[in-house]
């Protein structure tokens, strides 16, 4: 009686069996562990349909194509909700993609999330607890932690921590790679990676020190090559960062300036991370085929250096000036590990255009694909008012 329930609430239940007898007849002819037949094999070594994926299973997925993975997916979104691992669920990216799947009245339904966080034990993490988010422990540097946290997932949404010690662009790539190879020997069918441009490429090779861009980039090629279906997500410059890295100072009078090298007129596509980023997610979430291979450029709109000091000075009822400076002076200000990476990534936005040709185009087609309206500058000035000293 109970299995005459499931088929008729399911009628995808006998299609998925099938594929799992097939497969399993197929897997069996082989001798070996090494063929491309390989499916799922329990401890006992018995061919037979999965039970309910999770983290203490007593099946593994013996093999690696994206039909093996596509089956697995398919058993569990007939008999539980779908398993969204965030990677990074504490940080501005990752907090906002938990909070834009809890607010969907569909994707909350579809989905239950499980964050990652080097620390479960730390505030932050037991806040996203107490909002129904599994949390556990994952580090890059553990990739035994990495595939135990993707266990069972049907999507990953992955991005790192850009670390400015001398070896930016290798840490972009070796975390990276060990991210999407995780999810490939978890059996993860679908993964959205926050990207961003190739500067190197995109300048012909004169500029050298972008690693915390061609880094990410290097890995969305990468994840391409993979038995697993992707989409790409680009964020722009942070609107965070005015109130960190790109606060105005004080000039005397009572007046503030925004300093840097490159003119007034340079355009920086600009994200409210915090607010936005689970903005386009959910696009994706939503509709997985409309997205898959595509890169999200995510920006609410271009604004200037001068469009940002006179949105500065609307917001904050203070003068607010832009003050263009010699590029070496300006360098002067930034902390060695840096200065390079950030010198030349503001000459790449001022020359190229953060997204390259067609910047703006890109930035507008991508807003557009957002649920949700998105944060304009005046409005995240106006929740996070800046704090001018």
């Amino acid at each position: 009686m109970g299995k005459a329930k499931l088929a008729v609430r399911h009628p995808g239940w006998l299609k998925v069996a099938q594929l799992f007898q097939c497969a399993s007849a197929a897997a069996a002819s082989f001798h070996d562990d090494s063929g491309p037949a390989r499916v799922l094999k329990s401890e006992q070594g018995h061919w037979s349909p999965p039970p309910l994926l999770s983290n203490k299973t007593a099946y593994e997925v013996a093999g690696s194509s994206l039909e093996t993975r596509a089956i697995h997916s398919n058993y569990n979104s007939y008999t539980m909700a779908k398993i969204l691992v965030v990677v990074g669920a504490t940080g501005q990216q990752g907090g906002s993609v938990v909070d834009a799947v809890l607010r969907d009245a569909q994707l909350s339904k579809e989905y239950t999330i499980r964050g990652t966080s080097r620390d479960p034990d730390q505030a932050s993490a037991q806040a996203l607890a107490k909002k129904g988010v599994e949390v556990v422990k994952a580090d890059v540097e553990d990739a035994a932690s990495l595939k135990q946290a993707f266990d069972g997932a049907h999507v990953v949404f992955a991005n790192t921590v850009t670390v400015y010690d001398g070896h930016t662009y290798e840490h972009e790539v070796n975390h990276g790679r060990a991210l999407a190879d995780a999810a490939v020997a978890a059996g993860v069918p679908y993964y959205i990676w926050s990207t961003l441009p190739n500067a190197g490429k995109i300048s012909g090779g004169k500029l050298k020190n972008m690693g915390h861009f061609d880094g990410k980039e290097e890995v969305e090629q990468y994840i391409r090559t993979l038995p697993m279906k992707s989409a790409f997500f680009a964020p722009g410059s942070f609107m965070s960062n005015f109130g960190a890295t790109m606060t105005p100072h004080p000039v005397g009078e009572g007046n503030y300036a925004l300093f840097n090298f490159v003119s007034a007129e340079t355009n920086l596509p600009l994200i409210d991370t915090a607010r936005d980023t689970g903005k386009w997610i959910a696009a994706i979430l939503a509709d997985f085929p409309k997205y898959e291979g595509k890169v999200l450029s995510a920006a609410t709109a271009l604004y200037s250096f001068s469009e940002i000091v006179d949105t500065m000075s609307k917001a904050s009822g203070k003068s607010v000036s832009y003050k263009q400076l010699p590029e070496e002076t300006w360098r002067g200000f930034l902390p060695p590990p840096m200065k390079d990476h950030v010198a030349e990534m503001m000459q790449y936005f001022q020359d190229y255009g953060y997204y390259g040709e067609d910047t703006e185009e890109k930035v507008k087609w991508s807003a557009e694909q957002a649920h949700g309206q998105l944060t304009t500058l005046d409005e995240y000035f106006q929740a996070t008012p800046l704090q001018l000293g």
